[in-house]
């Protein structure tokens, strides 16, 4: 079984090769409407506020999303701990911030905002985590979601699914999307991130601003 920080680094590594094929942000695009109340806090948020840092961290804000504390869950450690992996890959980190609010019946997500420069080129993370998530969207629906197949797919049902796609035509700007899913075992250590995980890593438009 792969460690985790053997799965950090993979992870960080196959985020590092996307982002050499990723294609410019489109405000025009991106994926169909998302199927279910996490994926719908996912998509406001990650998806369709992509164009940049700033949007992100705003697009939240007005989405009734307050700022978190690493230790609000015992989860957040490896969250925090996964943000901060792409410095190996020789990115430099600008900020990362944690994000909270009830998403459905009570339940808690989270949001980890994240912002690095990659030898000259903004690249910003956003990944989503429903700790608490009984059960996830079936892996089918959110291919449909995305319109095309998964690049890397593993699942199995009831306890596990991964889906990773690189460069998913539906989000211009995407390098890499990730959908997981991870059923907590009995007596997993407390700060075992488990439930539901639906992150990003884009290249948003480095155009320079207008000038007066």
């Amino acid at each position: 079984m792969t460690g985790q920080k053997g799965v950090r680094g993979v992870w960080a590594g196959l985020v590092a090769a996307a982002l050499a094929a990723a294609p410019a942000y489109s405000q025009d695009s991106g994926a169909a409407p998302a199927p279910e109340p996490r994926f719908t806090a996912f998509q406001d948020v990650c998806v369709e506020a992509r164009a940049s840092y700033a949007t992100l961290e705003a697009a939240a804000q007005a989405q009734g999303w307050a700022e978190a504390e690493v230790g609000d869950r015992p989860e957040l450690t490896r969250v925090m701990a996964q943000a901060r992996s792409f410095a190996a890959q020789g990115m430099t980190i600008r900020a990362i911030r944690l994000f909270s609010r009830e998403i459905v019946g009570g339940e808690r997500g989270f949001l980890a905002l994240s912002n690095y420069d990659n030898r000259g080129q903004e690249v910003i993370g956003c990944a989503f985590y429903a700790f608490d998530a009984p059960q996830t969207v079936p892996g089918a629906l959110v291919r449909e979601w995305v319109g095309v197949a998964a690049d890397d797919w593993r699942e199995q049902p009831n306890r596990f699914i991964s889906q990773v796609w690189t460069n998913p035509p539906s989000m211009p700007g995407v390098a890499v999307f990730r959908h997981m899913y991870l059923q907590r075992q009995d007596g997993a250590a407390p700060d075992t991130v488990a439930g539901m995980i639906l992150s990003i890593v884009a290249t948003p438009s480095t155009a320079p601003a207008p000038t007066e």
